[in-house]
């Protein structure tokens, strides 16, 4: 990893790092972040491309003043500026408010813009609804008086939070992405330094909405399936007005996916480019999941079973466990002495391919390894 600086005109110096060799990707922070917010995620997208991260004006290492009328346009020449400076045309991935910047450089400069990849763009947002708008309006309170670590938690908690259906209970709830991330996460989005008000003032920008038909770039926009709906709604505008853009969801990943699973994240945006396909998506799933569970490397192996399932069900009469035969047979099918092939490794169960040919989990006292050349 390399780090640079790049001086403006005006005086201001962005400061960035560069990572990887090949052909060059730009991330463009979202509100409220630095590059750190990016840093996980381009350490994977290094792997195959040369990836550059930078702190927008104003933000993290990169201070600068932006005029208001003008905050997007700024950002948007900052981001030519950086690919100016690459000296070659650049793929461009820009995370929420950041996509307002990544546009701007697209219209003007789409020479140097190869391709789009714009993570929940809230583009085209329009006005908040009353409650996000109240929650907003308490984090720029909270700006005001400088409690900048209270300002921030509101503002992350109101753009993370959804609604949630219980079937359960019959009732709806909320559940919000902030509060589920790691403690080091929720810190780093707290103690970002940067213009929070200023640029919630700033707004999302949403009169480029009608001036996406003059994109010549790519657009690929990617959403969290677990993130809010009003950003499908936004995806569904583009999509509308923008004849080169579509869009995708992600299952199972919330709104801050970049940050809570980068592997997945650089996955998307790799397939997305072009330089990978959904096996790679599959592979980066599973390196997570393991890594959240910690389970150890999955190796090739195989196991024999060395005794039946035992399904005791109490008798009617006397309460009394009784062994079941008919329940034993309609729920396992493993025969002792046979191998079967394991598929998963943790401490609980063993994942085994069963004479139905299905994927099941089973106690690993039931197995004993069988050495076998490969």
């Amino acid at each position: 990893m390399r780090s640079w600086s790049l001086r403006r005109p005006d005086g201001v110096a962005l400061v960035g790092e560069s990572r990887g060799q090949g052909e060059p990707v730009v991330l463009v922070h979202a509100t409220g972040m630095t590059r750190r917010a990016f840093a996980a995620a381009a350490d994977q997208l290094a792997r195959h491309l040369r990836v550059v991260t930078y702190d927008r004006r104003g933000w993290g290492d990169s201070r600068g003043k932006i005029e208001p009328q003008r905050w997007w346009a700024t950002h948007g020449d900052d981001l030519i500026a950086v690919i100016e400076s690459m000296g070659e045309a650049a793929e461009v991935v820009a995370w929420a408010g950041g996509s307002a910047a990544a546009i701007h450089a697209a219209l003007r400069r789409p020479e140097l813009v190869r391709r789009l990849v714009l993570f929940e763009p809230t583009i085209g947002a329009g006005p908040p609804r009353s409650r996000r708008l109240r929650h907003l309006r308490r984090s720029l309170a909270w700006a005001a008086v400088g409690e900048h670590r209270r300002s921030r938690a509101v503002f992350w908690r109101a753009t993370t939070r959804r609604g949630t259906w219980s079937p359960a209970t019959g009732h709806r709830g909320i559940t919000c992405a902030f509060d589920h991330v790691r403690s080091d996460i929720r810190e780093m989005l707290l103690n970002a330094p940067g213009p929070l008000a200023d640029e919630l003032r700033a707004g999302t920008e949403d009169a480029l909405l009608e001036r996406l038909a003059e994109l010549r770039p790519e657009v690929h926009i990617l959403l969290a399936g677990m993130s809010v709906r009003e950003v499908y709604r936004i995806a569904d505008r583009w999509v509308e007005r923008c004849q080169t853009a579509g869009f995708r969801g992600e299952d199972d990943c919330d709104a801050l996916l970049p940050l809570d699973r980068p592997r997945v994240f650089a996955a998307c945006v790799l397939e997305m480019l072009g330089y990978a396909d959904w096996r790679a998506i599959a592979a980066a799933r599973l390196a997570e999941l393991r890594e959240v569970l910690r389970l150890p490397a999955l190796e090739r192996a195989r196991v024999k079973c060395v005794r039946n399932s035992e399904v005791f069900v109490p008798d009617a009469v006397t309460g009394a466990l009784r062994w079941d035969a008919e329940a034993e047979s309609a729920s396992a099918s493993l025969v002792v002495g046979s191998t079967y092939e394991v598929t998963g490794v943790s401490a609980h169960e063993l994942g085994v391919i069963d004479e139905c040919g299905e994927d099941c989990g089973y106690p690993p006292g039931w197995f004993e390894p069988v050495a076998i050349d490969w």
